[in-house]
């Protein structure tokens, strides 16, 4: 089995004193606070493309709205022709089709949700009826001693995370994990 050649770590530049580290922070501020600039532009020219978006295209929703309204009641006037007593739901023209097509069926429910699985039950219909049991990781992480002792189960340290406040404008802090 061949080595796999080492790649070198890109050069990092490394505060040698407190003096550079806190210089780094000011850096990082800095840096933020330029990200947070580019951001906001991003979102304020997004929103006005998408503004400029739809009022160029709320005339065409529009007569599309109306041209399909219009079509629906024609449709709906002439459907004994245009379906041949009902024998079929399409209707083609030259420039399309149209016509009707059936809803998958859906299942609703009226009523307390407990009484209907109670009468499932009651009626023994329990193939309607489905469970699941998945494991409470909030209460294992309360009672970690007890979770513990269960075999397959570790409660493990979230670690700790390397984080950097630039003092400045409230920026939340940086993280590398």
């Amino acid at each position: 089995m061949s080595k796999q050649p080492k790649t070198k770590a890109p050069p990092v530049p490394v505060p040698q004193t407190a003096e550079e580290a806190d210089a780094f922070i000011r850096s990082l501020g800095r840096a933020a606070r330029e990200l947070d600039r580019i951001d906001t532009q991003l979102q304020a020219t997004t929103a006005l493309a998408k503004e400029e978006a739809e009022a160029e295209a709320k005339p065409f929703r529009e007569e599309h709205e109306r041209l399909l309204q219009g079509l629906q009641l024609y449709a709906a006037a002439h459907r004994r022709d245009l379906t041949h007593d009902d024998r079929v739901k399409t209707v083609k023209t030259a420039a399309g089709v149209f016509g009707w097509r059936l809803k998958p069926p859906s299942v609703r429910t009226s009523g307390k949700l407990e009484v209907i699985i109670a009468s499932i039950r009651g009626m023994r219909l329990t193939h309607f009826l489905r469970e699941k049991v998945e494991l409470d990781k909030d209460a294992m992480l309360a009672d970690a001693a007890v979770a513990a002792t269960i075999p397959g189960v570790n409660i493990a340290s979230a670690g700790e995370v390397f984080f950097v406040e630039p003092a400045a404008l409230g920026l939340a802090p940086a993280q590398a994990a």
